[in-house]
């Protein structure tokens, strides 16, 4: 009877230190780099998938909305608000993981074919910053590369992390700056 009790105590106990993974999805979302010179501007996209933060939306620039979940299993998707057009696309969004890689970030559709050695699982968020799960280790790897346009950089994804000329490292967060 005693070994009963404490059995069932023990289960008990057991089941609430299990972690609970919220794994909500968030539609609307807006994201924003942070880095030397960057102070919070919104990631948007040009016509051909690429990511770029802009201190000031350029024509050849679209905003984009996020749909993200936490804990890495799904793409996170992204809708394109064009300027120049009515019309709206959702696309994936992309890093690519090979190996040396410091390659540009972007979207892709279900429909096109993504860049050799892309992901598009495997983000999250931790608190409000964004990261991508690779194994079981969180990673930001976010560098924002200097296009020649004034107050525009390319999104791109560093994987060794490694100082690149013309470049930043940034933070990709959910939380707007402030005023």
């Amino acid at each position: 009877m005693l070994l009963t009790i404490v059995a069932s105590l023990l289960l008990a106990l057991g089941a609430t230190a299990i972690p609970q993974d919220k794994r909500a999805t968030v539609s609307e979302v807006n994201i924003y780099a942070y880095g030397t010179g960057i102070s919070g501007l919104p990631v948007l996209t040009d016509s051909n998938g690429i990511a770029y933060v802009s201190t000031n939306a350029q024509s050849n620039l679209s905003e984009v909305t996020w749909t993200i979940a936490s804990g890495g299993s799904v793409p996170w998707n992204v809708t394109t608000n064009s300027t120049n057009t009515s019309t709206t696309t959702t696309s994936m969004f992309y890093i690519v993981t090979t190996a040396n890689a410091f390659s540009p970030v972007g979207f892709v559709s279900s429909n096109e074919t993504a860049p050799t050695g892309a992901e598009t699982v495997g983000f999250t968020t931790y608190g409000s910053d964004i990261m991508f799960i690779s194994g079981s280790t969180l990673e930001s790897q976010f560098w924002a590369m200097e296009t020649g346009a004034s107050g525009e950089w390319e999104l791109m994804w560093n994987v060794n992390g490694t100082q690149q000329g013309d470049s930043v490292p940034v933070t990709l967060k959910t939380t707007a700056p402030t005023v």
